[in-house]
């Protein structure tokens, strides 16, 4: 299992690293922020899956960044030669898809893997169902809504729902997704209650979290141009995560360690 972990891990970065030099080198200009967050996302996730202790959060991390490596690879199979169908109106397959997989792969990191934190279980069960529910439904959305639109409101989207459908859809998946980050801050505050004094300074990372998040969009308009993309905070959210994941797992090493069991004995 670890050793096929690896191998995807691997592949995954391989794609992204260097579909990104050779966009730069044949003079385009590739997403750095998209880049670094699928990146960190591999490399954190593969860091954390290999404990027990927080396996499940890795796991996340990991799949996460798995769907942001899904447009290099296509890119690059494309360069290679390869062709890939169209769906009508002039779209291909792959500009489709690497479209709305750019949702899970932020709500696996912002719901799924929150619900989970700090150590893979789950106070409330039903942060998690909505969770993944939430994540579903507004990839849903954004994979049949229309885009871009073109003149006189018609889409390029041939898969596009009909707008007395998709806003329905559209509204239904938001409500969701705010509900599901209700519930899910919910379940990690009653988890903060009954923890060790330890780790409640870990459990309060989502918190402050969720506060940089909420002053970065309020600010979002005055912000730079090149620091408005989402990527940046959702970076900053898998670096902070990855950061409070360890010191879990350090304390929990130090717990089994031969010393700390001596200790223990003598007391």
């Amino acid at each position: 299992m670890r050793g096929a972990i690896r191998i995807v891990i691997g592949l995954a970065l391989a794609a992204t690293v260097t579909h990104y030099v050779a966009g730069v080198a044949g003079g385009g200009t590739p997403s750095l922020p998209g880049v670094l967050f699928t990146v960190i996302t591999l490399a954190a996730g593969g860091w954390l899956a290999t404990a027990a202790e927080t396996r499940r959060i890795g796991l996340v991390f990991v799949g996460s960044g798995v769907l942001g490596s899904i447009e290099p690879v296509l890119r690059l199979w494309t360069k290679i030669g390869f062709s890939i169908p169209d769906l009508g109106n002039d779209i291909r397959f792959d500009t489709w898809l690497t479209h709305w997989l750019r949702v899970p792969q932020a709500l696996l990191v912002v719901l799924i893997a929150l619900a989970l934190y700090p150590d893979g279980r789950v106070r409330l069960r039903v942060a998690l169902w909505f969770s993944v529910a939430a994540t579903g439904a507004t990839s849903v959305a954004v994979a049949t809504h229309n885009w871009p639109r073109g003149d006189g409101g018609a889409g390029a989207n041939p898969l596009a729902l009909p707008w007395d459908v998709a806003w329905l859809v559209q509204l239904g998946a938001y409500v969701l997704a705010a509900v599901a980050l209700l519930i899910v801050l919910t379940s990690v505050g009653l988890r903060r209650r009954t923890e060790d004094r330890s780790t409640r300074w870990v459990l309060l990372i989502p918190f402050a979290a969720s506060v940089v998040v909420l002053v970065w969009l309020l600010s979002h308009d005055a912000l730079p141009y090149e620091a408005r993309d989402s990527e940046w905070i959702l970076i900053a959210l898998v670096c902070a995560w990855t950061v409070g994941l360890t010191a879990i797992r350090r304390r929990v090493a130090r717990g089994r360690s031969p010393a700390a069991t001596v200790s223990a004995d003598g007391e």
